[in-house]
């Protein structure tokens, strides 16, 4: 696909998908704190703090806020100002894509911290189970 489709293609699938996957993670986040709370074992504020599923839980919690935040305010911005930079995809498609390479290894180095945080919150999710 030539770079200028790929442009295209990228920019459209960030924001059609960016909103209704933000919304899926506010989603599980909420349930999260649903079913550490009124329908899990944390009855109390003391019991975040005094007991080592509260101590998880909370470290998830903050994790899933933390990566949703960074998803949406860092990683999307960062995508779509790549995605938006004409001038870099023609430059691309003129046949000099280094630039447009290097861009794209950006987009990847800031999505890895989001990936990261999944990582921490599967090993949570392990811990708590």
């Amino acid at each position: 696909m030539p770079p200028l489709e790929r442009r295209q293609f990228f920019r459209s699938l960030m924001q059609w998908s960016h909103r209704p996957l933000a919304a899926a993670s506010a989603v599980v986040i909420a349930t999260g704190i649903w079913l550490g709370t009124a329908a899990g074992p944390i009855n109390r504020w003391a019991d975040v703090w005094q007991t080592a599923y509260g101590r998880v839980w909370l470290t998830a919690l903050l994790t899933g806020i933390a990566t949703l935040a960074w998803g949406m305010f860092v990683g999307y911005r960062k995508a779509m100002t790549v995605f938006s930079n004409e001038d870099l995809w023609r430059q691309a498609n003129g046949g000099d894509d280094a630039p447009l390479k290097k861009a794209m290894t950006s987009i990847i180095a800031v999505q890895s911290v989001e990936a990261a945080g999944f990582v921490v919150l599967i090993v949570c999710m392990l811990l708590l189970s």
